[in-house]
């Protein structure tokens, strides 16, 4: 079975270096961003099984980055963890109106994020395949 991948998009280079060794180190295959365009991009080209994104980006809002991946029928059924130092609940809102799956706060514990990304992993591939063959028990 190939590595599941995982699209981490954040302009921060010590978050992305973290989670790509903590990833890696879980045995999945890791893309970076470091741009809101830049992950709709990789996104496109590399359709991950998730996309980990933060809130705040150089150029577009995450809250915008997910909303176009969900608006796009080639990446609109990536699930988005969205992983970001906002944490009201004004905020967790907005990220789950936009198709956003989860929401973590910074500072994040690497090992807690790692289980997340394979439980949402899981969960959605579970729905599909239970939503492709509703006779199977």
């Amino acid at each position: 079975m190939d590595p599941l991948k995982v699209l981490v998009i954040d302009d921060e280079d010590h978050i992305l270096k973290m989670i790509k060794n903590r990833l890696e180190a879980n045995g999945f295959l890791v893309l970076t961003a470091k741009t809101g365009h830049e992950g709709i991009e990789l996104a496109r080209q590399h359709r991950p099984h998730l996309i980990v994104l933060d809130v705040i980006l150089p150029d577009l809002n995450g809250r915008v980055v997910c909303r176009v991946l969900k608006e796009d029928e080639s990446t609109a059924k990536i699930p988005v963890i969205f992983l970001t130092a906002k944490d009201s609940l004004e905020e967790k809102m907005a990220e789950y109106e936009v198709g956003g799956e989860c929401h973590i706060p910074k500072p994040f514990d690497g090992q807690e994020l790692v289980e997340k990304i394979r439980r949402t992993i899981e969960s959605i591939s579970t729905f599909e395949t239970k939503r492709s063959n509703p006779d199977e028990p």
